[in-house]
């Protein structure tokens, strides 16, 4: 998307902006500098009139808003509350807007119809869950359509009542199964409908605003996934451009605390994020997927994958595989309220807090089984 905002600069005149002079507007400020990106200026709500925050020029809103060639001007939000923002921008007449994830997402000019290959005997079920964020969702398909994936797979999109784009994702997908809720679910339940669809031995669970940065990614999980049983959930390594960092596998510290792994290093870890995870169907069903009393939101990975390692199967962090994830474009846990997070983490705490406190010993015997093994191997 960087080389199509400098495009748009250097050969079709285009004027870009920046909206937010906070710290996020500064590291965008230096990386488009970097790039050679010669945006005009930037502007801020806290400075309606302009000013100077402390080494930043801040231009007045009606820089902005009584321009008459709107149409060539594009904005790119750098601040926290981008929903408002958008919404303000646009009731000004400003339709060409991004975001900070924008910036990071590979730039796709036409969105053409991606043909999937209808199969009768899927081994993986992939699963994809919207609410809205078309563009991330019309991304993350392009990088699993053009994967070059040779296993049988179907893709399962579970539409929970979006008023964007995606509404034509039928047309849009030919040979991918949309199911469209007739009324808003939330992630958790929609995740648990369209898994109940599945009808491979693997559920490839993956977020809407994922793309794929290896290819044959589910052909190479599937094979790491068949050369042990044991493994009931197996995932990467998940680069995350907002963040300017890699997430990994993490175990608890505490009962509400988690510590990262070793970046690099293969191991049974305690929670991975479920953004492009391989799982065993029969585990699937066998801990009933996301439990429900955890809606809307918040803790129901945790306990699933406590439950995985209660019935005798690993989590699995393999930093071989690797994807992007633009983080929070669809479904937004923030969203959601405070209350729901208090109300998960004791629910958690509640189920899980003495395995977590006393099992210590038995948790290292976990963390440790695949070195003990392979030193036993040797």
């Amino acid at each position: 998307m960087i080389t199509y905002l400098k495009k748009l600069i250097e050969n079709d005149g285009k004027n870009v902006y920046l909206f937010g002079a906070g710290e996020h507007g500064k590291e965008v400020s230096k990386s488009l500098s970097l790039v050679g990106i010669r945006y005009k200026g930037i502007f801020d709500n806290a400075y309606p009139d302009g000013g100077k925050k402390e080494d930043t020029l801040i231009l007045p809103l009606k820089v902005l808003y009584d321009n008459p060639h709107k149409d060539d001007i594009w904005v790119v939000i750098t601040c926290e509350h981008e929903s408002s923002v958008r919404k303000q921008l646009q009731e000004y007449g400003i339709k060409n807007i991004m975001n900070m994830r924008h910036l990071a997402m590979p730039y796709i000019g036409t969105k053409e119809q991606l043909n999937f290959r209808e199969v009768s005997h899927p081994i993986v079920s992939v699963l994809i869950t919207a609410y809205n964020g078309w563009d991330y969702t019309y991304t993350c398909m392009k990088s699993l359509y053009e994967n070059e994936n040779q296993c049988e797979f179907e893709v399962i999109l579970g539409d929970d009542c979006s008023t964007d784009e995606t509404i034509h994702a039928k047309e849009c997908f030919p040979g991918v199964k949309v199911v469209r809720n007739s009324t808003n679910m939330q992630y958790l339940r929609n995740v648990n409908r369209i898994a109940g669809l599945a009808r491979g031995k693997y559920i490839l669970l993956m977020a809407n605003d994922v793309v794929l940065n290896q290819k044959r990614y589910i052909d190479r999980m599937l094979s790491k996934m068949q050369t042990d049983e044991k493994i009931g959930i197996l995932g990467g390594k998940i680069w995350v451009p907002m963040k300017d960092k890699y997430v990994v596998g993490r175990n608890f510290e505490d009962v509400d605390s988690f510590v990262s792994v070793e970046e690099d290093v293969e191991q049974n870890v305690e929670e991975i994020m479920p953004v492009a995870v391989m799982i065993k169907k029969d585990v699937w069903d066998a801990v009933g997927g996301y439990d429900e009393a955890f809606l809307p939101v918040y803790w129901e990975d945790n306990d699933m994958m406590m439950k995985i390692i209660r019935e005798g199967y690993k989590i699995r962090y393999c930093p071989e595989f690797e994807v992007t994830h633009f983080h929070g474009s669809s479904y937004s846990a923030n969203s959601l309220g405070y209350e729901s997070y208090k109300k998960n983490r004791k629910l958690f705490i509640d189920r899980w807090g003495e395995y977590i406190v006393q099992g210590v010993a038995d948790r290292e015997k976990y963390w440790e089984r695949e070195r003990l093994e392979d030193t036993n191997a040797g």
